[in-house]
Order: C-alpha cells, then structure tokens, then sequence
C-alpha cells in the first residue's frame, strides 16, 4: 500500500514539474530592465562601452514576452521574445536560450536578431550573442 501510494505521488510530482510553458516559469531573474555597462567581441575583437560609443542603452525583458530597447531614453526596438532550450554555438552544451521572434527594424540597424544565451549572477546580466564573431554584454539591473 505504501509503495503505491508513493508512486502515484511520484507521478503526480511529475506531472505537475514537466507541465512548465515556454517562457513563464523560472526565468525571474532575466524579467526587468538593465542598463548596458559593456560589450565586446566582433570580427576584429572591439570593446565596446557608453563612453567610447557615447550613449547609453536600457534593455527590458517583458514578462509578457515583450522586448524592448531604449538609446538614450529613446525606444528604438520592440519585439516578442521566449525562452527555449538549445546548444550554445560557442560552449557546445545544451543551455537556456534566448529567442526572439521578429526582424529588427531601428534607425540605427536593420539585421535578423540572433538568439542570445544568458548568465545572470547577482544583478549582472551577461549577454552572449549566438553567432560566431558577435558579441557578449554585459548589464546591471536597473533598481
């Protein structure tokens, strides 16, 4: 009786952790906006800062799954986004990816945005471009 009883406790356990929705659960951590500090990275490897670049970029990760991307206080991107399991290009392992579903059409660049893998650790955001000769970036949450 016992034996049955906690397999079917077992199963319920199951059940209830495997019914996860893509993008609604467990991912808190991204949800918010962050102020860019860094970036670096590209074909010929550049540092990339608000001081060298002269301006200040402001990201936001919707709960509702909505993207957005601010210069200097201005709006200048806005797209759906989710998260998905998939191999990271540059590490080879199976992580947590950050995909987003529309073209990116801005004043300062029109391009297919790439999915980007994460890490956030304490109230930094770090970025990591999945394509070869791209980016990472770095952000600090914004309080």
């Amino acid at each position: 009786m016992k034996l049955k009883f906690a397999g079917l406790l077992l199963l319920v356990f199951m059940v209830l952790f495997s019914c996860q929705k893509k993008g609604s659960i467990g991912y808190d951590e991204v949800y918010g906006s962050w102020n860019w500090i860094e970036s670096d990275g590209g074909e010929s490897f550049h540092i990339l800062t608000p001081l060298s670049e002269g301006i200040n970029i402001t990201i936001v990760y919707n709960q509702n799954g909505l993207f957005e991307k601010y210069i200097d206080n201005e709006k200048v991107t806005s797209l759906n986004y989710y998260f998905e399991k998939g191999t990271s290009i540059s590490t080879y392992n199976q992580t947590t990816l950050i995909t987003y579903k529309n073209r990116i059409n801005t004043k300062h660049r029109t391009r297919e945005l790439v999915s980007n893998s994460y890490k956030v650790s304490g109230d930094t955001l770090f970025l990591y471009d999945e394509c070869f000769d791209c980016f990472r970036s770095i952000y600090l949450k914004r309080k």
